[in-house]
C-alpha cells in the first residue's frame, strides 16, 4: 500500500502505551503465543512467513535460507512447519545441530566448495537474510531451474546479480517485507498450532532496560531478538 502508515512513526512508537489503530489491520494474538514472541513473530516472522506462502512452491518442495539469525532461523521453523525441506545455508561450520533443532533437514556450509557443488540445482526457494549482497553467481546455481531466490536482507549496498544464470536455467529473484493483514493472520495461526517460538533475550521496559537491550544489539550479542518486557519474560 502506497499510503501505508507504520506505528512506529507515530509519536512514543514502541515505547506508547497504548494506541487507537483501523480494526480491518490489527490481529488478536492467539493465547498460545506469549507477548514476549508476539513482537518478533509480528516482524521477523511475518517476513519469512510471507516470503516462503508468496513463492507458491510445490508442495514439500525445498527452502533455502540463507543466514541463521534473526530472520533465518524463524525461516527454517516456518519452511519445517509449512511442510517443506528446510534447508539451512550457513558460512560457519559446526552448526548442524543447532539448525537441526529449528527444522533443518540438512546443513549447508557455503564456504566449502565441495558442499556447495554438491548442491548445485537443490534448492526451490532461496531466501537471503543477509544484510549484504551475497555472491550470486554462485547461489543461483543452488537453485533449481525455474526456481526463485527471495530477498528480506536489508543492505545499503547494491545488490549484483548476474542475468545467465536466471535465463539460463529460468530462475527469478525478488524481494519481500512483512506480510499484509492475510499473511499475518495465517502466521500468527501456524506460529499458535505448531508452536513456533522465536528466540528472544528479555529486558525491563524501563529507560534502564532498553539502553542495556540497545547496548546488546550494537555489540551483536543478542540471540536472535532483543524485547522489552513490562513484567517477567514469559517468552523464555
Amino acid at each position: 500500500c502506497d499510503e501505508s502508515e507504520k506505528f512506529w512513526s507515530r509519536p512514543n512508537g514502541g515505547y506508547a502505551s497504548h494506541v487507537t489503530w483501523d480494526a480491518r489491520y490489527v490481529h488478536p494474538i492467539p493465547d498460545a503465543i506469549p507477548s514476549a514472541h508476539a513482537g518478533p513473530l509480528l516482524c521477523a516472522g511475518a517476513t519469512m512467513y510471507a516470503a516462503i506462502a508468496d513463492a507458491r512452491i510445490e508442495p514439500g518442495g525445498t527452502v533455502g535460507v540463507l543466514g541463521i539469525g534473526g530472520l533465518g532461523h524463524l525461516g527454517l521453523m516456518f519452511a519445517d512447519a509449512m511442510g517443506y525441506e528446510a534447508v539451512a545455508l550457513t558460512r560457519s561450520p559446526g552448526k548442524e545441530a543447532f539448525t537441526k533443532e529449528l527444522g533443518a533437514s540438512r546443513t549447508v556450509v557455503t564456504s566449502d566448495p565441495v558442499a556447495m557443488r554438491r548442491s548445485r540445482r537443490s534448492i526451490d526457494l532461496l531466501i537471503s537474510t543477509v544484510p549484504t549482497s551475497p555472491d550470486w553467481p554462485t547461489y543461483l546455481e543452488l537453485i533449481r531451474p525455474r526456481g526463485h531466490a527471495t530477498i528480506v536482507g536489508i543492505t545499503g549496498r547494491p545488490h549484483v546479480i548476474p542475468g545467465y544464470p536466471l535465463i539460463s536455467a529460468n530462475r527469478s529473484v525478488g524481494g519481500n517485507l512483512v506480510g499484509g493483514s492475510k499473511r499475518m493472520k495465517e502466521m500468527l495461526d501456524l506460529a499458535a498450532e505448531k508452536s513456533i517460538k522465536p528466540m528472544v533475550e528479555c529486558y525491563p521496559l524501563t529507560p534502564e532496560g532498553a539502553e542495556k537491550a540497545v547496548e546488546a544489539v550494537a555489540h551483536n550479542t543478542v540471540r536472535f531478538r532483543a524485547v522489552l518486557v513490562a513484567e517477567g519474560c514469559d517468552g523464555q
